[in-house]
């Protein structure tokens, strides 16, 4: 992106005009939204160093979520962070004003707020070095159902501005403790172990039924999410520190007992994501992973029931591995 924009008004302008251009597949929207957010980060840190001065100090500033894993459609809300080099009233005061701004400009370029306030303008994910590795060994130390969601939120998280070794030397850390208290694997496995079965005892869907009494099934319960905290999970077990589910798979499938059970599932989550960039052009924000099944071809059907059953094997094959080694 070679334009230079000086408020977000220009950036909403360009965004709005080129988005589309930049939706033929999940790698090309997902560096369009890392450009754009790139854009955002500079006007915010014009705008508070216009108000506050200079930065007082090195930072990081990363993303979560499907932006952490490089897996946003057209839509995409904030999760978001920011890690600071020095602890002191100042640099608070500082970057929780410059979350503020972040979060405030994304919500105006389109990305709305985090409805769990997972954003860098919330001190929870706002912090020095020293007291993001305070609060992370808190967070493992509670083991509630609270504190291991935000493990999960965070292990997803990716650097887009700032020092990448900030966040890179705080995840190792953590993935550190976890192969020397392997309980806590197991742990983090019972926290995402609920998730709704998209199939009755003989095969056929359970309909989420919305408004209108549609009749329809919730990809990112059912599917997407079992598939990514399956992923994660494994990756943790085998210290991959990266982020995107695709590329968690291609690391993990090195290992051939690995391969037998995720070369089918990868095929599976690569046409998800396909799915959900589809979606995004045609739903809106809350029903980005909504199907109308009455739209869905027989062939088409019968690929989603398939996932359904695989997502289920995937993740007995993942409770087996940890409970076994953990």
């Amino acid at each position: 992106m070679d334009k230079v924009f000086c408020s977000y008004n220009e950036l909403i302008t360009w965004k709005n005009e080129n988005i589309l251009n930049y939706s033929s597949d999940i790698s090309t929207i997902n560096n369009f939204h890392d450009a754009i957010m790139r854009e955002i980060l500079k006007i915010a840190c014009k705008r508070i160093k216009a108000v506050k001065g200079e930065l007082p100090c090195r930072f990081a500033w990363f993303v979560m979520g499907s932006a952490g894993r490089s897996e946003q459609g057209l839509i995409t809300d904030q999760d978001h962070g920011i890690i600071y080099e020095w602890n002191n009233e100042v640099n608070k005061d500082y970057f929780l004003c410059l979350g503020k701004e972040i979060a405030d400009g994304m919500n105006q370029l389109g990305y709305p707020y985090c409805h769990g306030f997972v954003m860098s303008s919330n001190i929870k994910w706002c912090k020095s070095i020293t007291e993001w590795n305070n609060q992370l060994s808190e967070w493992i130390e509670e083991e509630n159902l609270e504190t291991l969601r935000n493990l999960h939120i965070f292990l997803d998280a990716r650097v887009i501005v700032g020092e990448i070794d900030f966040l890179k030397d705080i995840k190792q850390s953590v993935q550190k403790y976890i192969h020397k208290n392997t309980q806590l694997l197991v742990r983090l496995l019972e926290n995402v172990q609920h998730f709704p079965k998209g199939l009755g005892p003989f095969g056929q869907f359970i309909f989420d039924i919305r408004s209108g009494n549609v009749k329809g099934i919730d990809m990112k319960k059912t599917i997407y999410m079992p598939y990514i905290n399956c992923i994660r999970l494994l990756s943790i077990k085998n210290n991959i520190i990266s982020t995107s589910t695709l590329q968690r798979m291609d690391l993990l499938m090195e290992d051939k007992q690995m391969m037998r059970q995720i070369v089918r599932n990868k095929h599976h989550f690569e046409q998800l994501l396909e799915i959900k960039i589809r979606l995004s052009k045609n739903s809106p924000y809350e029903s980005r992973y909504y199907i109308d099944v009455k739209n869905l071809k027989r062939e088409e059907k019968k690929m989603v029931k398939q996932m359904m059953k695989d997502v289920i094997k995937l993740y007995e094959f993942v409770e087996r591995i940890i409970r076994k080694r953990g």
